[in-house]
């Protein structure tokens, strides 16, 4: 489960679960993840170029209409501000 949707979804992250290790997926920067006692963490890193396509065209569409936006534009507010 994703941490910072588990509640919403009414999942709790600290009840028993059959299966170990456990593993929980988050966006959330390294410093802000929850720690525990002999937890262990892969953290991932993304080309700062795909990030931003990627972020535009999961925005086309949903937060502005296909076109209204150029990718150019997109970048220069969202990432270069």
């Amino acid at each position: 489960p994703w941490i910072e949707l588990a509640l919403d979804c009414g999942q709790d992250i600290d009840a028993d679960h059959p299966h170990a290790p456990r593993a929980f997926k988050t966006h959330l920067y390294y410093p802000h993840c929850p720690k525990g006692n002999g937890s262990r963490h892969i953290v991932v890193y993304r080309n700062p170029l795909d990030v931003c396509l990627s972020f535009f065209k999961f925005f086309e569409g949903w937060f502005f209409g296909p076109g209204e936006v150029s990718l150019d534009a997109f970048a220069r507010a969202f990432w270069l501000r």
